[in-house]
């Protein structure tokens, strides 16, 4: 189990008082007997793009109708898009675009930041048709 520091901070408000803030994503995690920052960037590693320093485990395929694992040991959840079988590209250390994933002009974005992942729809024009958008969610322990 891997240990963290938060982001934390004391402000003088005058009159005596003072404010405590503590942010809600880690900011380093322990290494051994070193505190690391926590990085975002994915890497690719065989199928998939891989988040290995931070607070959790994060996995992204290259296809966008695989399996997204996010989570700890023991406390995982798995959110599969029923979509098109289409390829990632790796566009910031922490964007994977998966572009026409939901048909032509729709596609799927992946984000990784300190406090988790977003998964984004994007439409790229107009359509006067109802559009659905359906994911397989699983999860362990949570």
């Amino acid at each position: 189990m891997k240990n963290y520091r938060f982001h934390k901070g004391v402000t003088r408000l005058g009159g005596g008082q003072r404010q405590l803030v503590i942010g809600t994503a880690p900011r380093q995690w322990l290494d051994g007997k070193t505190w690391k920052p926590i990085e975002t960037a994915l890497q690719t590693s065989g199928n998939s793009y891989d988040l290995t320093k931070s607070a959790f485990e994060v996995q992204i395929p290259k296809r966008a109708n695989d399996t997204i694992l996010f989570g700890n040991v023991g406390s995982e959840f798995r959110i599969k898009p029923v979509c098109e079988s289409v390829e990632g590209q790796h566009r910031t250390p922490n964007i994977i675009l998966f572009p026409n994933a939901f048909g032509t002009d729709i596609d799927m974005q992946v984000i990784v930041n300190r406090k988790g992942i977003r998964k984004w729809i994007i439409i790229n024009k107009t359509s006067k048709k109802t559009l659905n958008f359906d994911f397989e969610i699983e999860t362990e322990n949570l």
